[in-house]
Order: structure tokens, then sequence, then C-alpha cells
């Protein structure tokens, strides 16, 4: 049980800014939880879109209420995962070998395809924020934020790792022992935390993981696999694909 609680604790610790303490086992014990990820998601989930409706009780505009919780979604996790994005981005985009996308991805600096898709994900999924009805934000941003981190899950699941690092120990770790029961056992916590929604749900967390899904492919095509970037691409992409199914719904 200590041994687990350490794990649950170390997760957290990785995926947010929350300070419960980390070590040197933090890493490893996060990569041996993932599959737990979608759980964390809505917990993160929760806290932002409670700002929302705090904001949505003091009468404040739909787009600042979106806005509010799209920031506290990425404050909250850190940043971490919104710079994987840029990186993949800038180095899927880039025009040269394998091995020199993979050089650019590691590299410190920000270019117009990173810059472009930051901004057009950004505005996507506070656009999707904004446009749902009264009462909704807090269901809609728990249900987001799990399916994105069930894409985290899909992503480590196909795999395979393009070089060593981040990405490789996540990979490496869920591939351990079922990892057809972790995945099974992941996606039946995300759908469980749909029913929010009601069928909408459902569809939200389907269109986040095909997001997921097509990441993978870019990635594997100009990559020859995954790494931790990549994986926080498909948080970004998946939690912007699902909000978008939800707000389209709606309509």
């Amino acid at each position: 049980m200590k041994v687990l609680l350490r794990k649950l604790k170390n997760a957290l610790a990785f995926l947010t800014v929350i300070p419960v303490g980390m070590d040197e086992r933090t890493l490893e014990d996060a990569a041996d939880v993932m599959w737990l990820f979608p759980l964390y998601g809505a917990l993160i989930g929760l806290v932002a879109g409670l700002v929302g409706l705090a904001l949505e009780l003091l009468g404040a505009p739909h787009v600042v209420r979106a806005t509010a919780v799209y920031a506290s979604l990425l404050i909250i996790t850190g940043f971490n995962h919104m710079d994987g994005l840029l990186d993949f981005a800038d180095a899927a985009a880039a025009q040269v070998s394998r091995e020199r996308r993979l050089q650019i991805m590691k590299d410190q600096y920000t270019g117009a395809a990173a810059v472009s898709t930051g901004l057009i994900v950004a505005l996507m999924t506070v656009a999707s924020l904004s446009s749902l009805p009264r009462g909704l934000l807090v269901q809609a941003t728990v249900i987001g934020e799990a399916v994105a981190k069930l894409g985290m899950v899909v992503s480590a699941f196909m795999g395979p790792p393009a070089r060593g690092g981040l990405g490789e120990l996540f990979i490496n770790k869920l591939r351990e022992g079922p990892r057809g029961a972790k995945l099974v056992a992941s996606a039946s916590m995300c759908l469980a935390i749909s029913l929010l929604l009601g069928p909408l749900g459902f569809i939200a967390c389907a269109t986040g993981v095909l997001a997921s899904v097509a990441i993978v492919g870019v990635a594997r095509r100009r990559f020859g696999g995954l790494t931790g970037d990549v994986i926080g691409a498909v948080n970004e992409l998946s939690r912007c694909a699902a909000l978008v199914a939800v707000a389209v719904g709606l309509r």
C-alpha cells in the first residue's frame, strides 16, 4: 500500500504543479501508473472548471470564463504539454531528415510552425469552451482533460519510441505486463467520466482518441516513433478535439 501511495503521489507531482513533493522515483512511478492518467485528468479538469464556474457566478463574459479555464489547465500542468506541442509542430513541419527533425524537437528555438500551431489550438479550445451553454463548462472541462490523458495512454500503447528518453520510459512501462488490460481499464475510466455529458461525452471521448491516433501516425512517419514531446502534443490536441466535438454536438 505504501508503494502504491508513493506512485500515485509521484504521478500527481509529474502531471501537475501541485506541491506534493518529488523524488528520484517520480518519473518511473508516474510511468508505472500511466493507465490511471484519465483520473488525474478529471481532477485537473475539475479544478480548472471550478475556476470557470466561479467566474460564471460573478457574471463574467463567456470568452473570459473560457480563457480562464484554458489558462488554468496550462498553469496546473506546468505548461509541459504545451511545450511538447510546440516542439512537435516545429519538428514535424521541417523538411529535413528524420534525424534532423529529432534534433529540432530538442532545441530551444521556437519557429513559425510552433507559434501558429499553439495559437490555433489555443483559439479553438477557448472558442469551444466559450460556446458552451451555462452549466456545462465544468462537465466539459472534466471530460476534455480526461480524454487528453487517455490520448496519452493510447499513444504510448501504440508507440514505438523514436529514441531514448522520457517517451521511451513511458512506452516501455505501459507495455510491461498486460498492456491490453491497462488500455481497457484506462478507456473504461474515461468512458465512465464521459457519462457526465451522456452520449455526447462518448462522442468527445472517441474524437479525442482519433486525434491521438492521427498524431501517432504523423509521428511515425516524420520521426520513426514517439518522444515525450509527441505524447505531450497528443494531450493538447486530444483535449482540443474533444472540446470541439462537444461544442459541435451541442449545436
